[in-house]
């Protein structure tokens, strides 16, 4: 049996050896919510090598209503030594006026 369309997107992801532009791509287009995009996968492309995958899976989170977001974004938006684009992403996600 073939996976489905969402389900083939998520191994695209979850699979470390497929491009980091691929990977990227497949997480956009997983909704926040998908039941197999646990938070400690997202914290590892977090902390990924590729700084683009990194801003989108710190964007996932954000989108996520799990109250141990705070904790990552907080220390993300704290660091000193992380890019520009991934401080700002963390900074909001803990903006109280965040959709999320």
């Amino acid at each position: 049996k073939e996976p489905s369309g969402e389900q083939y997107v998520f191994q695209m992801l979850r699979n470390g050896s497929t491009l980091p532009g691929v990977r990227r791509f497949a997480l956009k287009a997983l909704r926040p919510d998908h039941p197999e995009l646990k938070f400690d996968l997202l914290q590892r492309l977090a902390a990924d090598s590729d700084p683009a995958l990194r801003v989108e899976a710190l964007r996932t989170i954000r989108e996520r209503p799990q109250a141990e977001r705070a904790a990552v974004l907080r220390e993300r938006a704290i660091s000193g030594d992380r890019p520009t684009a991934e401080r700002l992403e963390a900074l909001a996600g803990l903006s109280p006026d965040d959709p999320a």
